[in-house]
């Protein structure tokens, strides 16, 4: 075999035939590795809590600047809110027909002296009782007001006598039905005459009390805690407590009530005052002796003169 020289006539080194489908060291490509990892996605940013409707601008721009715990926790307590006023205004709505009703009739409520919540208890009662036991309800409203039902019986089915109460079981149910009747009116007549009372005794108070309209609506709504803890309290005594917790709660209401009771106080003063002196002037005009041993201070004021004689008629000088 001949080899083949370089360029310098020197024999060039040969290089083994590759086999075929054989590749060097460097040509050997590392193979892709199906275990290891990828690269994770960048998670998708959360979208924005938007700052509740009803805040203003400014308080919007703070809500962005909270933690997104803080502005999740705030953002649901306002969906809880919103539903709630939604709630109760649907259940106002939907309660307006029956205010409307009761409205109309409250006439009815105020001539059997019972409150709507009472009477309304009493229509469902009847309604009950009505329809459970209908024909002893009817008999107990037909000897109630005095009805008896024997008179519209027809000819074809005349009732049984025997089962029919007598003449005398009529007559006591009647004088019973009766009894109830006066009782109820006792009982209104009652009622209206204290009702009455608290207005003569609410309207009094308020005459002697100039700040009463200005405090009244805090007033009425003491009473009842007042008279559940001391249910021993009078009228009047209930008022003046409610009167004067009401007045402290009022700071412009009770700073003018102590200007007014340190006005009376001054005035009080000075009338007594005003009082000794003519006290010492009357004595003083009964024993004229005893008034000329009295000398009185050079420059002294005509009140100031009085007071001394008063003093010296007294032994207090």
């Amino acid at each position: 075999m001949n080899q083949a020289r370089d360029d310098g006539g020197k024999f060039a080194a040969t290089t083994p035939d590759k086999p075929e489908g054989a590749e060097t060291a460097a040509e050997v490509k590392p193979e892709e590795n199906n275990d290891q990892p990828l690269d994770k996605a960048p998670e998708p940013a959360k979208p924005a809590i938007e700052a509740p409707n009803s805040w203003s601008a400014e308080m919007k721009a703070k809500f962005s600047s909270l933690p997104p715990e803080a502005q999740e926790y705030i953002a649901q307590r306002e969906r809880e809110a919103h539903a709630a006023i939604t709630q109760k205004g649907e259940q106002i709505k939907a309660f307006e027909p029956i205010r409307q009703t009761l409205d109309q009739h409250r006439e009815v409520f105020v001539k059997n002296g019972v409150s709507e919540a009472e009477g309304v208890q009493r229509l469902f009662a009847a309604d009950r009782f009505l329809q459970e036991r209908p024909a002893e309800a009817i008999q107990w409203l037909a000897n109630h007001y005095g009805v008896d039902l024997r008179q519209f019986a027809t000819g074809t089915q005349q009732p049984d006598q025997s089962q029919q109460p007598s003449s005398e079981v009529i007559q006591l149910r009647r004088e019973l039905a009766e009894i109830k009747n006066s009782l109820t009116a006792r009982e209104r007549s009652e009622q209206q005459a204290q009702t009455a009372t608290v207005a003569q005794t609410i309207e009094k108070f308020a005459s002697e009390n100039p700040y009463f309209a200005e405090v009244e609506e805090e007033l009425m709504g003491l009473i009842p805690v007042i008279k559940s803890k001391e249910p021993g309290l009078n009228h009047s005594e209930v008022l003046k407590k409610a009167y004067d917790r009401a007045v402290y709660a009022n700071p412009d209401v009770r700073q003018r009530l102590q200007a007014d009771q340190q006005k009376a106080a001054e005035e009080k003063r000075k009338a007594e005052e005003a009082e000794a002196v003519r006290k010492a002037k009357q004595a003083g005009g009964i024993n004229q002796k005893s008034v000329q041993g009295t000398t009185p201070t050079k420059g002294a004021s005509m009140e100031d003169t009085m007071s001394a004689v008063y003093d010296r008629l007294h032994g207090n000088g």
